[in-house]
């Protein structure tokens, strides 16, 4: 399963995702991005997600789910660092009473709101 290692946005596979800028007041974005990708790019996307997430994605009983949400999280991690106009590492995930994710400090009391919603191997992100 996948493992954390160094990942840079020179090396992530959704160029769409990037170079967008920050978001202006009142904007809306969506992405609609692939989950089903080769080896070799779900470990690199690993390395984007916390620890908190990678034992999550070892908990997984499918491989396919697992891959999934690395991919899917991964992108959203790199939309949301595109949107806030930083770096992706310093993105980080609280969870609300029900799951959701929402943006952990210190971007939390910025006002970002997003949404991300599966459907079969694509998922629909910020």
């Amino acid at each position: 399963m996948p493992m954390r290692t160094n990942v840079t946005a020179s090396n992530i596979v959704w160029p769409v995702l990037r170079n967008c800028g920050p978001l202006i007041a009142d904007e809306v974005r969506v992405w609609r991005v692939s989950l089903d990708l080769e080896t070799q790019s779900v470990n690199r996307l690993a390395g984007l997600l916390s620890d908190d997430e990678l034992k999550r994605v070892a908990r997984f009983h499918f491989r396919r789910d697992a891959i999934r949400f690395v991919v899917s999280r991964a992108a959203l991690r790199t939309g949301l660092a595109e949107c806030l106009g930083v770096e992706l590492r310093p993105v980080g995930f609280q969870y609300g009473a029900h799951g959701k994710p929402e943006l952990a400090a210190p971007f939390d009391q910025v006002g970002l709101q997003f949404n991300a919603s599966r459907s079969r191997a694509s998922r629909s992100t910020p």
